[in-house]
């Protein structure tokens, strides 16, 4: 039986909603769920606990980098440079990037 959090403290999420929906409503109900999310991903042949989601590499730390490289190609009137960084900005946004 759980003994943990009956309810997440931000929320408001109740560990018969998670059971239900299989989603957390906030990032706090992972530490108010830690127990019932561990014994979930045994159930489900997986180990270790639940870390949350995290950014993907070159995230939108990268995506800033390259919208200051597109604005110093603008000022410094590179276009073919502007061009590139735009497209690569497309692909990321389409999903495709990287």
């Amino acid at each position: 039986m759980f003994k943990g959090a009956a309810q997440c403290s931000r929320c408001g999420m109740t560990i018969e909603d998670l059971r239900r929906t299989g989603t957390l409503g906030c990032a706090a109900c992972v530490a108010s769920f830690r127990t019932e999310l561990f014994l979930m991903q045994r159930r489900l042949g997986r180990r270790g606990l639940y870390a949350g989601r995290t950014p993907a590499a070159g995230g939108l730390a990268d995506q800033a980098g390259q919208y200051q490289a597109l604005a110093a190609a603008l000022a410094r009137d590179d276009f073919e440079a502007a061009i590139k960084i735009r497209e690569q900005l497309k692909l990321a946004a389409d999903g495709r990037g990287r």
